[in-house]
């Protein structure tokens, strides 16, 4: 016991404990997230096509959208992002914000979402994280030497 907080512990008790684990993170360095879960439920009341036209136009204001998954029913929607630096400044923008357009009081709440268990998913991240030039807008930013070169790397393999 420690002399001048009891309830805090001493410094042995404290060396001698093992270091917390982080049990789920949402989004590290070791996983390229680049999915938001996004909940709208102020909004619920809009119709489908209503709603995707308003989540299209907020969230493509931070970058080239690759997919927007709405569960309509539940009031959420999954936005996949082309670039993770426009899904994290998306997620840090979008927080806790409304809707443009909209004439609800809704509230965002953006999130980073799950890792997707889907296989078809998980073999093209892989297929996009091993071949050069994978992702479509990073190959396109490439100068045309370059991605002759590797194109020409593709076809060789």
């Amino acid at each position: 016991m420690n002399p001048r907080d009891p309830y805090f512990p001493n410094r042995e008790d404290w060396l001698r404990r093992p270091a917390r684990r982080q049990v789920n993170p949402g989004c590290t360095l070791e996983r390229d997230n680049r999915t938001l879960y996004v909940n709208y439920e102020g909004a619920g009341s809009y119709e489908l096509p209503r709603i995707r036209q308003l989540i299209d136009a907020n969230f493509r204001l931070f970058g080239p959208l690759n997919n927007v998954y709405i569960l309509h029913l539940k009031t959420s929607a999954f936005v996949r992002f082309d670039w993770r630096s426009s899904a994290e400044f998306a997620k840090e923008a979008m927080n806790k914000q409304r809707l443009a357009g909209s004439t609800m009081g809704e509230v965002l709440t953006a999130r980073w979402a799950n890792e997707d268990p889907n296989p078809v998913a998980v073999m093209a991240q892989k297929r996009a994280c091993e071949t050069p030039g994978g992702n479509k807008a990073v190959h396109e930013a490439l100068g045309a030497g370059v991605r002759r070169t590797a194109e020409s790397a593709l076809r060789t393999t």
